[in-house]
């Protein structure tokens, strides 16, 4: 993830276009691996892959092997993917899970979500794709289009839970798994337990998910958030994979990898500072979690307004971040015994 992506999308074009250039790295790796494109010499049966969150190239695979394919979509559903597999695409009252602040109940929000969601949809199909296929082509000269590889997908399964999204029509190759991912009962390692546990106030867990590097965060979004932090008589676990920035703040402790979900559910946690990612928010709501949501890209803004607008959560602005912002939403969360 590059700094890029913490800068302020430049609406629903400016979006659509972070996006794409994240799923062209991820499909550009995959493609430029010696150790992946070795397979291609193999045999397989069935493909699995992410196409849909802009990694659609990947469907190559299935083509070349003469096999089916099956789609993961983590995220849940997506208009592009409605598009492509038959469901519902009618922007009209299905909300954009990539656009923020989609109100699909009033007339001037579901005229607002037509617009801006047409748009994308037009960027996707006419500015993305083709760049997409031309890819495609280099590494499968054979393929056809990336659309019609989506078009022949067998089985889609997406993370989608109703509780979390708005419920829409989907076809009947789309099952929804929603929080497959979460295994709850593994113990917290011996020397976490124990510092979570001596916190008698209590701990704040901060993180960025998997994708997102806080380390490259803006110097003054960082310093922000650790100033807030310095604040806290909590201790605060941060989920850090980079360099640990000049003078931290003391009651943090600082770990490349932290086991997430045993430290959602431990009782001594006050509060959640995300990114906003659905399976972390999934993961918060699953265990009973406050958040503050930090949305950076995607769908981690519709993510971040479902926290605020359901009551488990609250959202800050990344571009608007300022120490006394987060001060407000941490005393918020921490003291409100809602």
């Amino acid at each position: 993830m590059t700094v890029g992506a913490f800068e302020k999308p430049r609406g629903a074009i400016g979006n659509i276009m972070i996006m794409a250039f994240i799923g062209s790295m991820f499909y550009d790796a995959i493609f430029n691996s010696p150790t992946a494109m070795a397979l291609k010499d193999e045999k397989f049966d069935l493909v699995i892959t992410e196409a849909f969150f802009f990694q659609e190239p990947l469907l190559g695979f299935a083509h070349h092997f003469g096999c089916p394919s099956v789609v993961l979509s983590p995220i849940g559903y997506m208009l592009h993917m409605n598009y492509f597999s038959g469901g519902a695409v009618n922007p009209s009252y299905v909300p954009n899970v990539f656009l923020a602040g989609m109100d699909t109940d009033s007339f001037v929000g579901r005229l607002r979500n037509t617009f801006l969601s047409s748009l994308w949809m037009s960027t996707y199909l006419l500015l993305y794709l083709p760049q997409a296929n031309t890819r495609l082509r280099e590494v499968f000269p054979t393929a056809p289009s990336a659309q019609d590889l989506m078009r022949n997908i067998s089985l889609i399964l997406i993370n989608n839970n109703n509780a979390l999204m708005d419920p829409v029509p989907l076809a009947p190759s789309v099952i929804e798994i929603p929080g497959i991912h979460i295994k709850p009962g593994k113990p917290l390692p011996a020397d976490l337990k124990k510092w979570i546990e001596d916190s008698k106030d209590g701990i704040v867990y901060f993180s960025f998910g998997s994708n997102i590097q806080p380390g490259l965060l803006p110097a003054d979004k960082r310093d922000a958030i650790f100033d807030s932090f310095r604040k806290l008589k909590q201790r605060v676990l941060v989920k850090w994979n980079a360099e640990i920035p000049p003078n931290p703040p003391k009651n943090c402790r600082f770990e490349d990898w932290v086991p997430q979900q045993e430290v959602l559910v431990h009782p001594n946690l006050k509060v959640f500072v995300s990114h906003g990612g659905l399976l972390s928010t999934q993961e918060a709501v699953y265990y009973g979690a406050a958040v503050i949501a930090i949305p950076v890209y995607g769908d981690q803004h519709m993510n971040a307004d479902t926290a605020t607008a359901k009551g488990f959560g609250v959202t800050v602005s990344l571009y608007e971040l300022t120490t006394e912002l987060l001060d407000a939403a941490l005393h918020e969360v921490i003291s409100n015994p809602r």
